[in-house]
Order: C-alpha cells, then structure tokens, then sequence
C-alpha cells in the first residue's frame, strides 16, 4: 500500500490541533509496525488501537495524546 504516516497533536480548545507528516509516502507493507516502531522511537506508549490496524492512539510523556494514522494514496 502507498501511504504516509501522519501524527496529530491535541493541543488544547485555544489551539486546535497540529498535524505532521512523520512518515512520508512510501510502499509500507505493516502500517501497524510503523507506527509502532515511530512511537517507540519518541517514547510514545500505546494507548488505543483502531480495529484496522491504520491508526493508533498513544500518549507522550506530557500526558497529551497523539494519534498516528495511515493515509493512503
């Protein structure tokens, strides 16, 4: 599959959200291993995964949570 790996941060009500691509398109044959191998490597800890494998809900060590999602071409 070609896709990008995106990650959103909620900032808060004042701020909205920010919104990054951390892994640019590419063929990435395991979404899920990505992500998991992204939030490992920035000390994210899993705290939900989607059904389909293609996002994930994790927490930083500020406590703010981040979502890293697969967006396909």
């Amino acid at each position: 599959m070609k896709a990008q790996i995106t990650l959103t941060l909620w900032t808060g009500p004042a701020y909205g959200i920010v919104k990054r691509v951390v892994v640019p398109y590419e063929e990435i044959v395991d979404v899920r291993s990505q992500m998991d191998h992204y939030a490992e490597e920035h000390g994210l800890t899993l705290a939900l995964a989607g059904e389909d494998g293609k996002s994930c809900l994790y927490w930083n060590d500020e406590g703010k949570m981040i979502r890293l999602a697969a967006e396909e071409l």
